[in-house]
């Protein structure tokens, strides 16, 4: 055998060798991936589905074994309980849920991992039985693992912030910067009363309708005249509010193309609901295509314009006090944690008989969803909650 011929033999039996050595490692790699994949899934889909099953239960499921960041936790069980506690205070029981997720993307780096999911969640109360509230959302969630186990240690909900940059969302972490959102939301859950909350949405929802009745005697003693006039406010045409709510229903979980899109997208979506239902532009509202202006995106920017606009476009009041609630009107909330009124949705369902007033809106994308789960939460203060009440709108004014 020539030199040539023993190179190539050794180099063959490199080749055999490392193949033999490697090959092995590799599936058993694969194989532990696929592992870790499934008990990840696990994990993650009984961290949403308990929210649901502790409203169902009454009480909240401990995350002893899902969570290991203790401040994550924290919020998780304030927040479980408190919604638990709320429904069942105001007799009012979970009759289906459904949570679908779907996985974008999950990359390891070692012990940890990294996920990107969408979910999408329906489900169904007593006291609106025929209304099957929808709600889609993306989280970027961070899970390590301890003892040969996944726990959860990060929870990015990509609607949880104030900013129009991705790269800036503020994250559901163990962080020790007390003006992240999870501190700031876990002191509110500690100070709200539950108590107070409640009494004060039952207040809400008696007021609603009462206003029922009192809007209906108004009609019938054409107190209205033909161009719309009311308490000062005056309007051409009258507001329509089927389309505003037709508008809702089909664009609550996707963009409309002929509008600007903002990562922060409340308020921009319920202005084109009300402009569906009062279609004419005003400068101070609408602005133009390129820039949108600050009472079209901006929570206080389009309250501040509705109540005060007496020119072409939407005429509404403060309905604070009036309550005289009806589809298509906007809600705006004010936020425990945030001190001020933060987030704009606008009125798809009211169920008269029951305690169900569902609005619709963006980030996250809801669809007549029930306003008491947004105070269940606590993340809401229900005694600060403001609504203006469309009439209609003028076309030209001189």
């Amino acid at each position: 055998m020539n030199n040539f011929e023993k190179t190539i033999k050794k180099l063959g039996l490199v080749v055999i060798s490392f193949l033999l050595i490697f090959s092995p490692i590799s599936k058993a790699h694969a194989e532990e991936n696929i592992n870790d994949v499934n008990e990840i899934k696990g994990i993650v889909s009984k961290y949403f589905n308990d929210e649901f099953e502790s409203i169902k239960k009454g009480q909240a499921i401990s995350q002893d074994d899902t969570i290991s960041n203790n401040k994550l936790k924290e919020f998780i069980d304030l927040k479980y309980s408190r919604e638990a506690l709320w429904f069942k205070k105001i007799n009012n029981q979970l009759t289906k849920y459904s949570i679908n997720i779907d996985y974008n993307s999950i990359d390891f780096n070692e012990n940890s991992c990294i996920i990107n999911i969408s979910k999408y969640t329906e489900f169904s109360f007593s006291n609106i039985p025929d209304t099957v509230s929808k709600e889609w959302g993306n989280h970027v969630l961070t899970l390590k693992k301890i003892n040969n186990k996944w726990f959860i240690d990060e929870d990015i909900d990509k609607s949880d912030t104030n900013t129009d940059d991705i790269s800036n969302k503020k994250t559901l972490t163990n962080n020790d910067n007390s003006d992240t959102i999870i501190d700031k939301k876990i002191a509110s859950l500690k100070t709200s009363n539950i108590d107070t909350d409640i009494n004060e949405y039952k207040q809400f929802i008696k007021k609603i309708k009462e206003s029922k009745e009192k809007n209906n005697l108004i009609k019938s003693s054409n107190l209205i005249t033909p161009m719309g006039s009311f308490g000062g406010h005056k309007w051409q045409v009258d507001y329509n509010r089927t389309a505003a709510v037709n508008y809702a229903h089909k664009w609550a979980n996707s963009y409309n193309p002929e509008y600007w899109q903002y990562s922060n997208d409340c308020t921009n979506f319920v202005s084109q609901c009300i402009f569906a239902g009062a279609p004419q532009t005003n400068p101070l509202w609408y602005g133009s295509y390129i820039m949108s202006s600050n009472a079209w995106v901006n929570v206080k920017g389009l309250w501040n314009f509705l109540i005060n606009n007496t020119s072409e476009g939407p005429v509404a009041m403060d309905n604070t006090h009036y309550l005289d609630m009806d589809y298509g009107d906007p809600i705006e909330f004010w936020s425990y944690y945030e001190k001020d009124y933060s987030h704009a949705v606008i009125v798809t369902k009211i169920d008269w008989e029951g305690d169900g007033v569902c609005y619709s809106g963006h980030t996250s994308p809801r669809l007549d969803y029930p306003l008491s789960m947004a105070y269940a939460s606590g993340s809401y203060d229900p005694s600060k909650t403001r609504t203006a009440h469309i009439f209609g709108y003028n076309t030209i004014w001189k």
